[in-house]
């Protein structure tokens, strides 16, 4: 599973960055009705904003579709007003099962992970954060300080030592 993690997110990621520079992906927008959304296997929490997610309890990060957090890290970014949340993540479920199909043989090994040459796996909680970094950039970008400070805030929660997010929020609290 650590590959459709890593497909997954950086699809994600993909997409907030294409809604972040003004192309909000607009194959999200108007989508075929394919297959449902698979039941997940586990219990997860759907929160429906960026505020609802944020405000969560750091242990119930772990029970939000990381797809979903990404997508909800968009909200009110320019470019994202017409981007539906339920067809983009159909879509990265498409992708997921594709890169699956097509990455199977290129797993790496338990070894291969622990040495660090490839990826860091990211607590839930982590991974929210990087996502409340990246829009706290976006929103920096057009101007609007007041929230991406809350944005830099959020993601300091999962990086409480990253010095480079301090000195972010320092920059747009006007700190320099």
């Amino acid at each position: 599973m650590r590959w459709f993690a890593a497909s997954f997110s950086i699809a994600a990621v993909a997409m907030v960055m294409a809604i972040a520079v003004g192309d909000p992906a607009s194959a999200f927008l108007s989508l075929p009705s394919g297959e449902p959304r698979p039941v997940p296997a586990r219990n997860l929490l759907e929160p429906r904003s960026y505020d609802e997610l944020i405000r969560l309890p750091e242990g119930a990060m772990a029970s939000v579709d990381i797809g979903r957090a990404n997508l909800l890290c968009a909200q009110g970014l320019p470019g994202a007003e017409r981007v539906s949340i339920d067809a983009c993540l159909s879509v990265l479920d498409t992708w997921g099962r594709l890169a699956h199909q097509g990455e199977e043989k290129y797993l790496f090994s338990e070894a291969e992970m622990r040495s660090e040459k490839y990826l860091k796996t990211l607590t839930p909680a982590e991974e929210i954060a990087v996502f409340a970094d990246i829009r706290a950039m976006c929103l920096q970008e057009h101007g609007r300080l007041h929230e991406s400070a809350q944005a830099y805030a959020a993601a300091l929660r999962g990086f409480p030592d990253s010095e480079q997010i301090k000195a972010h929020l320092a920059h747009v609290r006007g700190g320099r």
